[in-house]
């Protein structure tokens, strides 16, 4: 997503793919939804950026089958971010589970956060889901650092829910460690917030937001950070 974008529009635009590809099978928006870079990890490797999406989905389609799992599974991963971040639990568990039960490859589809499915698993009692989908995750995305830092975050939400708060804070903290290591900003500040440091949160936040040029621009991703500060924030604590 675009830091510049608010998060009402990054919803819109999650909620707009999984509705017109997943349940009304469109394939038109493609280009318009998706960057031209764009890698679907389920399908074959010849296949790649927006054309080769929209030549899996229409095998897909022709086939009779469902469009790709791994497709789905993105899009509900994202949603339930989103859902998350405004505190809409009911959505972020019902999107959590799709996300987190994908096991069509060895590899998470490209963008997967995971935590916020965790917390929401957590929130929801479907303790045995979230341990295997932060399995699944360990031995597939988190060998890259970035997504090495959601792993961890993921396990400090499944160790607090098992009543280890000392080693919840100590994933955290390692992966505060390597999100400053990799330059990651844009995790950091939500890191720190989820370790109750908001004052490093906001000094973060708004050095990003210094970042952007237009003024706009930038008192939109302020008030989204805030927006998603509160309930994420609260949802940790609450796991």
């Amino acid at each position: 997503m675009d830091p510049s974008s608010s998060l009402d529009d990054d919803k819109r635009i999650i909620r707009r793919v999984y509705e017109e590809f997943t349940n009304q099978r469109q394939l038109d928006p493609a280009g318009e939804l998706f960057s031209r870079d764009f890698v679907d990890h389920g399908s074959p490797p010849a296949r790649s950026g927006v054309d080769g999406l929209k030549e899996t989905m229409r095998s897909s389609l022709a086939a009779g089958r469902a469009l790709p799992l791994g497709v789905q599974a993105m899009f509900a991963a994202e949603l339930c971010a989103d859902c998350l971040a405004s505190g809409q639990w009911a959505e972020a568990i019902a999107f959590a589970r799709p996300a987190c039960a994908y096991t069509g490859h060895d590899v998470m589809p490209v963008g997967h956060m995971l935590w916020p499915e965790t917390i929401a698993l957590v929130k929801a009692g479907d303790l045995e889901l979230a341990i295997s989908g932060v399995d699944r995750y360990g031995h597939g995305l988190a060998k890259y650092d970035r997504y090495r830092v959601y792993h961890l975050r993921a396990q400090a939400v499944l160790a607090k829910a098992q009543g280890d708060t000392g080693q919840a804070h100590a994933r955290l903290r390692e992966a505060v460690a390597l999100a400053e290591s990799i330059g990651r900003p844009g995790d950091l500040w939500q890191l720190y917030a989820a370790l109750g440091d908001v004052q490093k949160a906001a000094r973060i936040t708004r050095e990003l937001a210094a970042n952007l040029r237009d003024e706009q621009q930038r008192e939109n991703f302020l008030a989204d950070t805030e927006k998603r500060l509160a309930p994420v924030a609260e949802a940790e604590r609450q796991t």
